[in-house]
Parts: C-alpha cells; structure tokens; sequence
C-alpha cells in the first residue's frame, strides 16, 4: 500500500517479478524487502510513479481475481442469508437471554464499581434537578397541566439518556454476547 492504495497484493515470491514487468530491477545484494520499500517510498514522492503503480496493479491478473473472489463472496453471503430460518436463529428464550445480559452486566458492575456509582449520581442529580425545576407546580388546569407533561418530558428523557451509558459495554464487549447467545 501506497497512500491508502495498493499497488501490489499477492505472494512475497510473485513481488520481484512483478516490479521487474513494471520497470525496476533490483540490485544483486538487495534484499527483496527493503527493494519494495524503495519503491514504495519513491511512489510516495512521485504522483506520477504512484499512478503508473495503480494503473498497472489494476490491469493485473490479481487485481481481476480479487474482484471475482469479492464477488463470489458476496453472492455465496446473500444465497446463505436467504435460507436462514429466523427461528433458528433466535435460539434461546427470551428469559435465557434476559439472564445472561443481567449477569454480564452484575459482573461489569462488581469490575467497574465507579462506573455504576457515577450512573446512580447522575441519575440523582438529575432527578434532583427536575424535582427543583418543577417544584409547586398550580393546581390550575392550563398552567399545571402543561407543566406536568414537560416533567413527565424531562424525566423519560432523562430516563432514556441516563441509559445511554449502558450501551457502551454492550458495544464494547459485543463478540462475547454474541458468543453466549449462540450456545
């Protein structure tokens, strides 16, 4: 890879040949590595050199064989997402799962006590901020109604938002919930 684009993908015993058909010849005690970085680092310096790489990477036999093989791919996924049972694919209760995300989440919570205590904080602060806001509501039906469905906006949105912070071990450890889930 050159500047984000490749200029030569195949097997290290193809490289030398490859840069040969392409114009370089490599000195006789160079060693095959440092060979293609020198051309890389000259591609790097010279537009011209890069476009000349890419052109002839793109005109390859290789580049035409990776895009089949992406292909191929791509129609094997959709023919196999086709077949896909949706009932198999849920295979646990929904109770089993319920399980398993409460107990992945005590466990998180007993290795990161202070990112549970700094969720029950925010969630106090904010319940103590809403209480101040909307505090001697008027019983009086336009005024306090309507002020009683902007508290009851707050705190879902709040609600809501507060949970937010849940998210991110479920995003982080994704692969392992994944993984039970398939047992």
């Amino acid at each position: 890879m050159c500047k984000g684009k490749i200029v030569y993908h195949d097997t290290a015993k193809h490289v030398l040949p490859y840069f040969f058909k392409q114009g370089y010849k490599r000195e006789e005690n160079d060693n095959p590595a440092d060979f293609t970085l020198d051309i890389l680092i000259d591609a790097n310096q010279n537009e011209d050199i890069l476009y000349k790489l890419l052109r002839s990477y793109k005109r390859s036999p290789i580049y035409n064989k990776i895009l089949f093989d992406i292909d191929e791919q791509i129609r094997l996924a959709a023919g196999s997402l086709e077949n896909i049972d949706e009932k198999k694919l849920f295979k646990k209760p929904f109770g089993r799962e319920l399980y398993y995300i409460s107990k992945r989440t005590l466990t998180n919570t007993i290795r990161n006590p202070l990112l549970f205590a700094s969720q029950t904080i925010v969630a106090i602060i904010v319940g103590l901020l809403i209480g101040l806001v909307f505090f001697n509501i008027p019983n009086t039906p336009d005024i306090g109604v309507q002020n009683r469905l902007g508290a009851i906006f707050l705190i879902v949105t709040s609600q809501v938002l507060v949970t937010m912070t849940a998210i991110e071990p479920l995003i982080k450890e994704r692969a392992l919930f994944i993984h039970v889930s398939l047992d």
